[in-house]
């Protein structure tokens, strides 16, 4: 089993720039031999994740897929309450800026 972290993009045809555009982190678990066949399937699942849609305000959004981030074997086969199934390492800048993140949710 292994967890592929992945890069998503909210694309508004409107031309944002790319720092306005909002990215979403998406991790899938994958029953996978070995760390390319993991990547190989996420790979595929991603192009299924990417749509268009018109948003509320009528402005045609894409989520685009960019690119798969991290791939990590799973030790844990049985997933019961409780178990972790994602962990990174963060300097203090980043868990800095991802307690600042978090305050806006």
């Amino acid at each position: 089993m292994f967890a592929v972290s992945t890069l998503f993009a909210f694309v508004h045809k409107n031309g944002d720039s790319p720092q306005e555009t909002l990215m979403e982190e998406q991790i899938f678990l994958l029953e996978a031999l070995d760390a390319d066949e993991a990547c190989r399937r996420c790979l595929a699942r991603c192009r299924e994740e990417e749509i268009c849609y018109l948003s509320a305000t009528n402005e045609h959004v894409s989520i685009e897929f960019r690119q798969i981030l991290h791939v990590s074997p799973l030790e844990v086969t049985d997933f019961n309450d409780g178990t972790a199934v994602f962990s990174r390492y963060l300097n203090p800048k980043q868990a800095e800026a991802l307690k600042n993140a978090s305050k806006n949710v």
